[in-house]
């Protein structure tokens, strides 16, 4: 989080409180147009974790959160498992699909899921893992607007293979966004633009906004003012 705040990405302030909010193991979402720097943050995220919680990543074309284990048991590291998608498989290794390399990774008992970059389905299992037993999630995702983003997941929900139901989305949503920050490119720098908590009903209040200006601002002065989760 130091190189963000040194390429005047986010504040002092606004990386303290996300990384308190990793410590408090609240689900969060980072957010933002196509190149805007969501995997950087997101790797910086989750190298607040502490070492003694093992991570598991289901990660897309390579393993961008470079996150590597720093605690061993019996020999082997127990930090950080990195696996991968695979887009084709053969006779012995089928196709490894986000959604079941989750599913996968519920099998180890991690204290946390990591999705970079959630693009459709797998929005579903991710949720279904984090409101579960395994909070403290980061994952990414596309969208123009701040205000897009818990339509955007619903969207992705609605396409998991599992069929769930439009209200069962929602409850997973309501249930499973509890912070989300996002970027935008301001002349070809990614910054934090807006970073919000949510309710359990689904209402978003904003605790820093960028203005006008372009500086950072809180807009939330005391923790009262935060919804109660």
């Amino acid at each position: 989080l130091q190189d963000l705040i040194a390429a005047d990405a986010l504040d002092e302030g606004a990386a303290e409180f996300l990384r308190r909010c990793v410590l408090a193991r609240l689900n969060q979402v980072v957010a933002g147009d196509t190149g805007t720097g969501k995997t950087t943050l997101q790797a910086a995220l989750c190298r607040e974790i502490p070492e003694a919680e093992e991570v598991w990543t289901a990660e897309k074309g390579g393993a961008e959160l470079e996150l590597r284990s720093r605690v061993f048991r019996d020999g082997r590291p127990a930090h950080a498992w990195t696996t991968e998608t695979t887009a084709v498989g053969d006779g012995d290794h089928p196709v490894a699909s986000a959604e079941s390399l989750i599913r996968q990774g519920l099998r180890h008992r991690p204290a946390r899921i990591m999705v970079p970059e959630t693009r459709g389905g797998e929005m579903f299992e991710v949720l279904q893992a984090t409101t579960a037993g395994h909070p403290g999630g980061i994952t990414t995702l596309h969208a123009r607007r701040l205000e897009e983003v818990p339509e955007r997941m619903m969207v992705m929900v609605l396409q998991a293979p599992a069929g769930p139901s439009e209200a069962l989305a929602r409850h997973l949503i309501n249930l499973g966004l509890e912070v989300c920050t996002f970027l935008t490119d301001q002349g070809g720098r990614h910054v934090v633009d807006a970073v919000a908590v949510y309710s359990e009903q689904g209402a978003a209040t904003l605790v820093y906004e960028r203005d006008g200006s372009g500086v950072l601002r809180r807009q939330v002065t005391h923790v009262d003012s935060l919804p109660q989760r």
